[in-house]
């Protein structure tokens, strides 16, 4: 089974960083989390921490904390949040590889042209929960 990280980086002042993701084959253009595969014997947090700098160019957000598990058909997601006191990097800071834009975006603000599920991950991340969450996707009805 696939297996993926899936991170969002949120601000004190209730804001989230979004990348905007390349068209490949599969999805079009669009604003997402900072995302990507694990890789074959390495732990979740690890990759997490190995996406974030590769698509970000940062190495110290190693204080990612798992918040949910969300199993669906295309494999396992484990998604993580870092917090911060500010807005700590600017917006024009682009993926080292695929020049993908980053920006921070309000909460309640969130671009229509983002990846579906993280229109209800993203709230869900910010809330206080006391232990992972494990989603299916069948609950969603997806």
């Amino acid at each position: 089974m696939n297996q993926y990280v899936l991170g969002f980086i949120y601000s004190t002042a209730e804001d989230v960083v979004l990348l905007q993701k390349s068209a490949n084959r599969m999805f079009p253009i669009r604003w997402n989390g900072i995302v990507g595969h694990i890789e074959e014997g390495e732990e979740p947090n690890h990759a997490m921490i190995r996406e974030s700098m590769e698509e970000i160019g940062f190495s110290f957000f190693t204080d990612w904390k798992h918040k949910i598990t969300y199993i669906c058909p295309g494999g396992i997601v484990y998604i993580f949040v870092a917090k911060f006191e500010s807005q700590l990097f600017v917006p024009e800071l682009k993926d080292k590889t695929e020049k993908q834009p980053i920006q921070w975006f309000k909460l309640n603000d969130i671009p229509e042209d983002c990846n579906k599920n993280i229109r209800w991950m993203i709230p869900l991340c910010n809330e206080p929960l006391l232990h992972p969450a494990i989603i299916h996707a069948t609950t969603l009805g997806i």
